[in-house]
């Protein structure tokens, strides 16, 4: 017999080597492909060189009988699926739950015809794909006759042996029907054969009794495994009644058996708004055992006696008895399976809130890094959205972060976490920080883990401006001191020199008085000290100590704390004023021509007025444009000197850019650019203390904001950010 293009084979396991011939020649006539084996060892032997498709077994044989080798197969999961069909007497209603202890298919009553077993092989490979599509096994524990028997065979196997055992008790009913007609025809007979048939009819009662007691003995094992079965076992005959309804099913649906045999499934447990479409699957099912959810598991919604609905699964199965199809239908209340996949899945969706609401990015991966989570703020910075994320290995994503992931896994080999911060990482031109963070997922180091990246950047400025502010503030008492200090010898000095001068170089007249008293000639002695130079010695004491009241009088202002009165002012005005003081700047036009520099204006329109001390911001930006034109002078003739001006509102505040083309500053020098008398000119160039002034002018006085960003080779830029308004809170919080 060919079936789908495939012929079936066949495994005759059979003691007795005439039937087993018998069985073969019966078989492969109808083209099967037969093997035989006389027990069950040397069965299991013929399995491991190529499995059958169907293995017909028969319950009484040497070394291994027929239900150890069917428990054999079905615990092996290399040959569970296979259909295992036992030839037996079924003398005993224990020899049922036995089949069913060992995960029997089907049961073939011995003697039997070859048409039988003909047709026991056809429906079992008509229906081979149930036994794919309803896997789960039930755990049953039965008492018969003083015995316990585990029945844990999957549903299929079950309704298999079920319908096996209903369909022996129907052909041995047949066969008392026909033993009775027999009968009456013997009571018909010559009054010769009386004798005979006295005797026939007496065989005939025994066989009938035999047959009664097998029937009942069926029924009890029917009765049995319908009543303990854990799901609803409905079965429907044409023209689509009832004639089946288990307890299980009166439990679910609330119809006692009574009220539910011979009454439409779609009427008792289908919704109004399906009743069309589903009578119409049932008609098509008992009509040619076809239809759309046969040979399934499908999930639909039914409804009990009260009306309420509910879901549920259903396996359907048909079968054809006499000639007609009927349907079979197991079905299973997973309401509760489905409110815990509800509840599942609000537990997924409120942690995946969670974790696309952090500020940071929350990357997961398993133990060969490939991505599992991937928030929405790793999409954000990456611009790579996680449904082409996950699944990819973590390291082509943020290769720029891979190797401290690397260290962390490292580290996390001994402990749950590991944590790296302020790490520094070049982004297109702009330095940024990062913190990171990884946890494991479970002891095992080599399971997966969770990294988490916070953008520190703002954090680590605001720090670094706090230390900073720390730090100005406790240089800022200790210039005040100083300033105090050196004022007096330099008042000292300062008189000093001018007093050599008038004694020496006016004509006062103490000065010739005393001249003349002592005989000396003061015209020559004058010569004398000119002659050695004195009087520009007396001008460099003099100017030596000009410049130092200058350096006191901005140690006073560095330290100074307590603001003058603000005025609302436009800062376009100050810069103006600012560069036309750096124009006319004697110092700077000794080194440097600051005509020659490129002054480029880059303002925001209609630009507010600002509150400022217009003196003091004044100074800061010609401090600034001062150091811009100093580091420039160091430029190359081809790299043309240029200063540039930014003006801009950002939400409360007023930003103001000074940018140069000089040759820029490293870290290093950035970290220190603030502090009082750090300088990097040449010794007698520079106090040191422009921008550390600048620095307290802003922040103390102003409540604002002095940054630089630089690098070397690519100049500098000095942000200052002062308050729109006097209510407008400190920048630096």
């Amino acid at each position: 017999m060919m079936v789908g293009g495939e012929l079936r084979e066949i495994l005759i396991v059979e003691d007795s080597a005439t039937q087993a011939e018998q069985v073969r020649y019966s078989l492969e006539k109808h083209g099967f492909a037969v093997r035989t084996a006389a027990n069950g060892v040397e069965a299991l032997s013929l399995m491991q060189q190529k499995p059958p498709d169907i293995i017909v077994s028969d319950v009484v044989m040497p070394e291994m009988d027929g239900y150890e080798f069917c428990r054999r197969v079905k615990e092996d999961e290399t040959y569970k699926q296979i259909p295992v069909i036992l030839l037996t007497s079924l003398s005993d209603p224990r020899d049922v739950l036995r089949g069913l202890e060992c995960g029997a298919d089907n049961f073939i009553v011995k003697p039997y015809d070859e048409r039988y077993l003909l047709s026991r092989l056809q429906y079992l490979i008509a229906n081979a794909h149930l036994r794919q599509v309803d896997t789960a096994q039930l755990g049953i524990e039965i008492v018969l006759a003083g015995e316990k028997h585990f029945i844990k065979s999957d549903r299929i196997s079950i309704l298999n042996l079920l319908l096996s055992s209903y369909e022996i008790a129907i052909m041995r009913n047949s066969e008392l029907v026909r033993v009775r007609d027999e009968m009456l025809l013997l009571n018909e007979s010559l009054e010769e054969k009386v004798a005979e048939r006295t005797f026939a009819i007496r065989e005939e009662l025994k066989k009938r009794k035999e047959v009664e007691e097998a029937l009942k003995e069926s029924e009890e094992r029917h009765r049995v495994i319908m009543e303990t079965a854990n799901d609803a076992i409905i079965c429907i005959a044409p023209p689509g009644t009832v004639y089946l309804w288990n307890k299980k099913a009166e439990e679910i649906f609330c119809y006692t058996s009574g009220e539910a045999l011979g009454k439409s499934v779609p009427d008792l447990i289908i919704p109004d708004r399906y009743h069309a479409g589903e009578q119409e699957a049932i008609a098509l099912l008992l009509r040619d055992g076809s239809g759309p959810r046969v040979g399934k598991s499908t999930e639909l919604t039914l409804r009990q006696k009260s009306g309420e609905e509910f879901p549920a699964e259903l396996s359907l199965a048909a079968l054809q008895i006499r000639g007609e199809w009927h349907a079979i239908g197991i079905v299973r209340d997973i309401t509760a399976r489905k409110k815990a996949e509800q509840e599942l899945q609000k537990v997924k969706n409120y942690l995946s809130d969670i974790i696309d609401s952090m500020p940071s990015v929350l990357i997961g991966f398993c133990a060969n890094e490939v991505v599992t989570q991937w928030n929405r703020e790793a999409a954000r910075i990456t611009g790579i959205p996680a449904s082409e994320a996950i699944g990819r290995q973590v390291g082509a994503l943020i290769p720029e972060f891979y190797s401290w992931i690397e260290t962390l896994r490292s580290q996390a080999r001994t402990r749950r976490s590991a944590a790296l911060e302020k790490l520094l990482l070049t982004r297109g031109g702009e330095r940024s920080f990062y913190d990171l963070i990884l946890y494991r997922l479970s002891s095992d180091s080599e399971q997966g883990a969770v990294v988490r990246i916070e953008d520190v950047t703002e954090r680590t400025h605001i720090q670094e401006m706090m230390v900073q502010t720390e730090k100005m503030m406790s240089i800022g008492g200790l210039a005040a001191g100083m300033a105090h200090e050196i004022n007096n010898p330099l008042g000292i000095i300062s008189q000093a020199a001018q007093n050599i001068e008038r004694r020496l170089f006016a004509d006062l007249p103490a000065n010739l008085q005393a001249a003349s008293d002592l005989g000396v000639d003061l015209a020559a002695l004058r010569r004398y000290l000119e002659q050695r130079q004195v009087p520009q010695f007396v001008d460099s004491i003099r100017q030596a100590a000009s410049r130092a009241a200058k350096i006191v009088t901005n140690m006073l202002q560095f330290s100074r704390q307590a603001p003058m009165a603000k005025q609302p002012a436009p800062l376009e005005r100050l810069i103006e004023q600012a560069v036309e003081f750096a124009a006319n700047d004697y110092d700077l036009k000794k080194k440097y021509d600051f005509r020659a520099v490129e002054i480029v204006k880059e303002y925001q329109p209609d630009m507010p007025e600002v509150p400022v001390v217009a003196v003091e911001i004044e100074q800061v930006i010609l401090n600034l444009v001062r150091n811009a034109a100093q580091a420039m002078s160091a430029n190359t003739p081809e790299r043309r000197p240029r200063i540039t001006f930014r003006l801009r509102t950002e939400g409360k505040y007023a930003v103001l850019e000074v940018e140069d083309c000089g040759p820029g500053m490293d870290e290093k020098v950035m970290r220190r650019v603030f502090e009082p008398f750090f300088t990097t000119k040449e010794p007698g160039v520079g106090t040191g203390l422009g921008l550390s002034v600048s620095y307290m002018i802003v922040t103390a006085n102003h409540k604002g904001l002095l940054e630089v960003a630089s690098a070397p080779g690519t100049g500098a830029c000095f942000t200052i950010r002062l308050p729109l308004t006097e209510e407008a809170q400190d920048v630096r919080k």
